[in-house]
């Protein structure tokens, strides 16, 4: 099964996982806490969260919808969305036979971070077309 692989991957890698019931899977990485979600109607789909990168209010709410976009729009892979009260960073990946799950997990958890990088550019009107090179 696909979900003990991805765990056992992450416990080899020093990560301590927590089981959060109803979640995933919350574990630390550098200044991050993520998620891995598994689910368990898809072995075959590898999902990790960033939550609550940013809070969601009703005196924010439409302004972020506008900015989601933006970022969705100028990053591959990730996904920005509202999830409950606040801003959630997603990462979804079908796995194929013989993947370096070890370098996938690495690569996903850099990119969410990128993703939450460029989030708070834009949030902080600092993103234009020389950011996303820069960081390239």
């Amino acid at each position: 099964m696909k979900k003990e692989l991805i765990i056992n991957t992450l416990k080899e890698q020093g990560f301590d996982l927590q089981e959060l019931e109803d979640l995933g899977y919350l574990f630390q990485y550098g200044d991050s806490k993520f998620l891995f979600m598994p689910d368990d109607n898809d072995d075959e789909m590898l999902r990790f969260a960033l939550p609550s990168i940013y809070d969601v209010n009703d005196d924010n709410r439409a302004m972020l919808l506008e900015l989601l976009n933006e970022v969705n729009l100028c990053i591959k892979y990730t996904k920005v969305c509202q999830y409950m009260d606040g801003i959630w960073v997603f990462y979804e990946h079908r796995l194929s036979d013989n993947e370096d799950i070890a370098g996938l997990i690495e690569h996903i958890l850099n990119l969410m971070l990128f993703t939450t990088f460029i989030f708070h550019k834009k949030i902080n009107g600092d993103f234009d077309d020389e950011t996303m090179e820069e960081q390239s």
